[in-house]
Parts: structure tokens; sequence; C-alpha cells
């Protein structure tokens, strides 16, 4: 049996301010311990660093939960996103799930859609 290789296709790439978009996800705040995962040893500033001057990292997403706002420990993720700023690195916020336990069928699952903009409003105007 032959195999053939057709042509190469690349997605188009993703810009981040004029850049080529280089991402790595930080999790944590859309599970039940609703904090960084990466903070048992050392501040997320520290991994922050190795990224952008090891990998050129420009790009972060954070997943979250619908628990996590309703928790209302935001100085967690306002600390972060404000590291990120300090090191030039957009943040993609990812509202994952409303249950920091468990994935449901959609984003928006055992509450209201009028709770979930809510939470999106929060998020955006804060």
């Amino acid at each position: 049996m032959k195999f053939v290789l057709g042509p190469l296709i690349l997605p188009p790439l993703l810009l981040v301010a004029g850049q080529i978009m280089k991402c790595m996800n930080f999790y944590g705040l859309e599970t039940p311990r609703l904090g960084l995962v990466c903070d048992w040893q050392y501040p997320p500033s520290y991994y922050l660093d190795i990224l952008t001057a090891n990998m050129s990292i420009n790009t972060i997403r954070l997943p979250f939960s619908y628990e996590f706002i309703k928790w209302g420990k935001m100085e967690i993720m306002d600390d972060f996103i404000a590291a990120c700023d300090e090191r030039n690195v957009q943040v993609i916020l990812d509202y994952h799930r409303t249950w920091s336990s468990h994935q449901g069928p959609q984003p928006e699952e055992g509450i209201t859609r009028q709770e979930f903009l809510k939470a999106w409003d929060f998020m955006v105007t804060k």
C-alpha cells in the first residue's frame, strides 16, 4: 500500500497584539480547588517568568466556573491577570462550566440564562 501526503493546509495564524499567539493554559479556577493549581510550590509569577522567557508565551487561557464567581475570591484572578499584564501576556477568560465539581452538557447548566449573562457582565465590567 502506498501513502501519499496531500497538500499541507495550515490554519490561519491567530494574532495577538500583532504577534502570533503562543498560548498556554493555567487551570484551577474551574475546579473544586477554586484556585490556580500551579501555586502549591511557587507563585504563578514564577511560572509566567519561565514561560515568557523560555517559550515566548504571549497568551494565557484562564478557565473559571460560575461557582468561582459566586465564591467571591476574585483577587486570585485579579492578581494573576495583573502578573500577566506586567509581562505583556494577554489573557483569554474561559467561562468553562457552572459547577467546579463536574462538566455539564452546556456551560450554563443548572443556572438560568439570565444568571449566565449576569456572570459574564460582572466579568466584563469589573
